[in-house]
């Protein structure tokens, strides 16, 4: 179901089919902030990547990973050489320009600080707990099609909510 579809069915939900007491953005809200809270929840486990210029050494993952487990260096070349990064730099190598293959990492507020800084452009792979990504067009669909009626009683519970309704208490219990 995509966010124009969920959005639809909170408003059957809400009885308002057009925009009166809440606005397009604020059901998009509800609704990622819904598909936030079932990431949290689920535990979903995989791998994300990303790719890295050279001497490119900090890596925001906090919109697609909660937890970090393990991060892994991949090389470009074919078949890529795939290195585990070793947790926990010590303040010298946050402090260091040294530049080679990474071969260890920290993780500070949402970001991955490699060490060495990269002399080649390579991926790094982090596996752990993934955020479902938000859905910001009309288009966009979770990744797991399955939550979508969760959704949309989390979005109608939050809309009742902030407008004081009764109804909400109702809602939150169908979440």
């Amino acid at each position: 179901m995509t966010l124009l579809a969920l959005r639809n069915s909170v408003r059957t939900e809400l009885q308002e089919p057009e925009e009166i007491r809440w606005l397009n953005s604020q059901l998009n809200r509800y609704i990622n902030a819904g598909l936030d809270e079932l990431s949290r929840l689920s535990n979903m486990r995989g791998i994300a990547e990303f790719s890295v210029a050279i001497g490119v050494f900090l890596v925001p993952v906090h919109s697609l990973v909660l937890v970090v487990n393990e991060v892994f260096w991949l090389t470009l070349t074919t078949p890529p050489v795939v290195t585990k990064l070793d947790r926990g730099i010590g303040y010298e190598q946050h402090l260091s320009a040294a530049t080679g293959t990474p071969t260890g990492f920290s993780l500070e507020n949402g970001v991955v600080r490699l060490f060495p800084r990269p002399s080649a452009a390579g991926r790094v792979a982090i596996r752990g707990i993934l955020n479902q990504p938000p859905l910001l067009l009309d288009a966009d669909a979770p990744v797991i099609p399955e939550i979508s009626d969760i959704l949309i009683a989390y979005a109608t519970w939050q809309a009742l909510k902030s407008d004081g309704d009764v109804l909400a208490t109702q809602y939150r219990d169908e979440y």
